[in-house]
């Protein structure tokens, strides 16, 4: 018999022998392959990937899908910059660049301490990827400065043109107002209580070590407009002498204490003269990588299929 097999509706098969065929001749459904915006030099790089970075930057950038010329423009300058990075990586391997694991370990720490725990699976969460992805992600990053980096070499800015571009741009200046934050992290609320009655008598922030093993402490300066996840709602008002907590972030409890405060106010020219020797450094240095990524294009094999 040929043709497709019928069966009458009042045919008598099981109700479960009937999902047990339909399941088998259901033709599998294979996972669509991820849809590539260009190859350099043979390697891909996927609209996934430019989706990611645009996220980064703006983690509501898909509501721009319903301008189409918006969305096309954005998914090009997103993949000319994945070219870009693409392009440094694959130079940065070519020369023996490495990110050793010490250096990615201090990294991660740095984020998610700058980020604090929420904030920092709120960034992932927004950008769809995981730890071992966003790790993965951060050793390229540094693989990319340290290639930026090379481009440094030999530059120098005189002093004399430290001080013309400090008179150009001295509003500009500006010292933030700064917290001196004493933070005290236990791993238990009872001790925690404690610590914030200490804290509050006064206690001299080294003490507070002997109340146990399981006690870290911490003291440092930040900007308020730059406080840490978690205590911005609590610091963004504090004085000197006030103490916040407990906080409790990952099963551990944080109690701060405010022990000073500096206002904001212009930055002297021997200040400045730092911040701005680092910032004319990263044109002259923007410029040279410019200068070599017209070089690299011109020699790389890109496609766009």
């Amino acid at each position: 018999m040929k043709g497709p097999v019928r069966f009458s509706r009042w045919l008598p098969v099981p109700f479960g022998v009937v999902l047990l065929c339909a399941v088998a001749v259901s033709p599998a459904v294979e996972p669509a392959a991820p849809r590539v915006l260009a190859l350099v030099n043979d390697q891909p790089i996927t609209e996934a990937q430019v989706l990611r970075r645009l996220k980064a930057v703006d983690p509501y950038v898909e509501s721009h899908r319903a301008d189409p010329n918006r969305w096309r423009r954005l998914i090009e300058s997103g993949t000319e910059a994945a070219i870009r990075d693409r392009l440094m990586l694959q130079a940065a391997t070519t020369e023996g660049l490495a990110v050793t694991p010490e250096e990615l370990a201090a990294a991660l720490t740095r984020t998610r301490e700058l980020l604090g725990e929420d904030g920092y699976a709120a960034m992932l969460a927004r950008q769809g990827a995981s730890q071992s992805d966003f790790q993965a992600f951060l050793e390229r990053r540094m693989l990319i400065d340290k290639f930026r980096a090379k481009f440094r070499d030999g530059l120098s800015i005189d002093d004399e043109t430290l001080r013309d571009y400090y008179r150009g741009h001295k509003d500009g200046f500006v010292s933030p107002e700064r917290l001196r934050l004493e933070t005290v992290e236990v791993g238990d609320v009872a001790l925690a209580d404690q610590v914030k009655t200490r804290l509050q008598e006064g206690a001299q922030l080294a003490t507070l070590r002997d109340l146990g093993d399981d006690v870290r402490v911490r003291d440092g300066w930040v900007a308020r407009r730059q406080l840490p996840a978690g205590l911005q709602a609590h610091l963004d008002t504090a004085n000197p002498g006030d103490v916040v907590g407990p906080l409790e972030t990952a099963g551990r409890f944080r109690v701060v204490r405010v022990a000073a405060l500096e206002p904001s106010r212009k930055l002297t020219f021997q200040e400045a003269r730092d911040v701005i020797r680092e910032r004319l450094l990263g044109n002259r240095e923007q410029h040279a990588v410019d200068s070599w990524y017209e070089q690299a294009k011109r020699a790389a094999k890109i496609e766009y299929p």
